[in-house]
């Protein structure tokens, strides 16, 4: 079938091919005999609009110069067109899709060099590049990148590329390594973690008077005092070569240490560095052994011996010394340095976690219904997001902020508690300082409100003197502490406290037992036997305890009942002293005793207000409302 166009037609032609072109992502087949140049040419739909119409033969050809050439053909005459011309067919889908045959390329021209993640990078840099990255890197990196043997090559013969690696990272006025540390080993020393001697993976604190980094037991190991330094080898006191002592030890860098064998700093200072503390308890000097048993070797294949002259002497230990104290200066200012830059980095930290809680706290204000800085403080999301030494951020403060909702429920709760706790120990503190006030104002019993108790029980134990004969001894005592109290209670003219009108305290209960009520029973009480008035039961304990004397039953309470969570704990108070807290509490209407008649319920109400069973029935006439 052959196709025959007009000018407009040729036109929606080319613009159909322009639309087809990029969806189809296919290169536009060229043929074989045209010159390379013409072949790497993109389609010029101008050109095509400017060729005259094709005629009706079978294949109909756009052929114009600076274009590609085209030929279009019927499906069916296929068979019959050559290799170069484009041709359609129809896929499974329907869709039309071109045949193309692709021409020979240049093998050196294919395609450009991709990174993939999942296709490892195999072709080799030069040493100089890698050196030149390895320069921007930190220190800790390169330490990794040893682990690689290709890098560790690299690292091991460029000393250059760990220092400019070092001065980034750290400073470029930090120190050079001291004489005997490489830059691999300095950055050890600066970064890494895990005692140099045994298996501890936990050791951080590097000596730099020793140039290691040790755990606690193997730093014990490794050092000697300078009292055991050169044991056993003529340099110690009555030694052949004591004499030569002083001389040994200025050769070798000494470390100083407090009382408690803690490191402080190497060589000697004439104040103390400013991130450092002298103990007015003095310090110790140390030494490491391997650098005493160096020495020791060296003065062995000498010639020197006892009877060495000055001069000798001189010539050993004058150039051990001087290079000894040119050490020891290299690796002050290594140590000053670092220990630094320690503190510095530490202010720093803290000045961003310190603002990092600052922002969080802030933002939990906010939140709906607000979450209080106190409840903030039990939230253990929290607690980890503000140790982290970085800027506050919105993202950060989202993340925090959907797990806050979570926590705050426990933490509020918890502030709760506290509140409680902290209320309580302010009250315990509280009457602590008044029970201090009111014992040394108290100590002569001639304060003004024990002046007035004491008269108002001296009257209660005249009238009780008149009715002794008609109330049982056992219930005498309740009696009489009940009266006084309500007297008391009663009364217009109560002298003034500390906070507003004096409130009746147990040591009132107390004194006015040892002067008024044992003044009234004092003829009827024998020696060595309890007088039956004085005989009172815990309301806490079962009957078959049995009854106590008034003093030994409030010990009994402040031992027995403190921690029972009833009524009675709540004359537990002082924790400093096994007494009763007499002055701590107030004396309650219903004091915490029974009569050996009463049956003991278990439990004790300070404010009961019923009528006192008296241990005759006949005695109603006595009942108190």
């Amino acid at each position: 079938m052959n196709f025959s166009f007009e000018n407009s037609t040729v036109a929606t032609i080319a613009a159909e091919i322009a639309k087809e072109a990029p969806r189809r992502k296919r290169k536009i087949p060229v043929s074989y005999d045209e010159p390379e140049n013409v072949k790497r040419q993109k389609l010029d739909i101008g050109s095509l609009l400017n060729i005259p119409p094709p005629t009706t033969d079978s294949e109909s050809s756009f052929n114009s110069p600076g274009s590609v050439h085209f030929t279009f053909s019927s499906v069916t005459s296929r068979s019959s067109t050559p290799q170069s011309t484009l041709t359609s067919e129809k896929n499974k889908g329907g869709r039309p899709r071109s045949k193309i045959i692709p021409y020979p390329r240049n093998k050196q021209l294919k395609v450009s060099t991709r990174i993939r993640k999942d296709r490892p990078f195999t072709k080799e840099l030069p040493c100089e590049i890698w050196q030149g990255i390895f320069g921007f890197c930190s220190p800790s990196f390169l330490l990794k990148a040893c682990t690689v043997k290709y890098f560790d090559e690299i690292l091991a013969r460029n000393e250059v590329t760990w220092k400019l690696a070092r001065q980034r990272y750290f400073d470029p006025d930090m120190p050079d390594p001291p004489p005997g540390l490489s830059e691999k080993e300095y950055a050890k020393l600066l970064t890494c973690t895990g005692c140099q001697n045994c298996d501890d993976t936990e050791t951080r604190r590097t000596y730099w008077a020793y140039q290691r980094r040790w755990c606690k037991s193997c730093h014990t190991e490794n050092i000697v005092a300078e009292k055991q330094a050169f044991n056993g080898s003529g340099f110690e006191r009555g030694g052949q070569y004591r004499e030569l002592r002083a001389l040994m030890l200025k050769c070798i860098p000494v470390a100083k240490y407090d009382s408690w064998v803690h490191y402080q700093w190497v060589g000697d200072y004439n104040e103390p560095p400013a991130w450092g503390q002298l103990y007015p308890n003095g310090q110790r000097s140390y030494y490491q052994r391997s650098r005493i048993d160096d020495l020791m070797v060296e003065f062995n294949k000498s010639s020197l011996n006892e009877k060495s002259t000055q001069e000798e002497i001189d010539m050993f230990f004058n150039p051990k010394i001087a290079a000894n104290e040119d050490y020891v200066s290299k690796l002050q200012a290594v140590e000053d340095w670092c220990e630094t830059f320690r503190v510095v980095s530490k202010e720093g930290k803290d000045a961003l976690k310190a603002e990092r809680a600052k922002y969080y706290k802030d933002q939990a204000s906010s939140m709906d219904p607000p979450l209080e800085p106190e409840a903030l403080a039990f939230c253990e999301s929290y607690k980890r997001a503000a140790r982290i030494a970085r800027e506050p951020t919105a993202k950060s403060w989202s993340i925090l902020q959907d797990k806050l909702y979570i926590e705050r429920v426990v933490a509020e709760e918890k502030l709760a508690k506290k509140r409680h706790r902290d209320a309580v120990q302010e009250f315990r503190k509280q009457l602590r300082q008044d029970y201090d006030e009111n014992t040394a104002r108290r100590k002569n019993k001639d304060a003004p409100e024990q002046l007035f108790v004491f008269e108002l029980a001296e009257a209660v134990a005249k009238d009780l003197q008149q009715l002794k004969a008609e109330i049982a001894d056992e219930d005498l005592i309740h009696v009489f502490f009940r009266r006084v109290y309500d007297a008391y209670q009663a009364s217009d003219s109560k002298p003034e406290g500390k906070h507003g009108k004096y409130r009746l305290l147990m040591d009132d209960v107390r004194q006015i037992y040892c002067k008024q009520f044992r003044s009234m029973i004092k003829e009827e009480i024998q020696p060595g036997i309890t007088h039956p008035a004085m005989q009172v039961k815990c309301p806490g304990c079962p009957d078959r305890f049995g009854t106590r004397s008034f003093a030994e039953h409030m010990r009994h309470i402040h031992g027995t009942h403190r921690y029972d969570g009833s009524e009675l704990s709540r004359f537990f108070v002082n924790c400093e002293t096994e007494e009763f807290a007499w002055m701590y509490l107030e004396w309650p209407r219903n004091l915490p005793i029974l009569a050996p008649h009463h049956k003991s319920t278990g439990c004790w109400n300070p404010d009961d207000h019923s009528a006192y069973q008296y241990k005759d029935s006949m005695c109603d006439l006595f009942n108190e409302a």
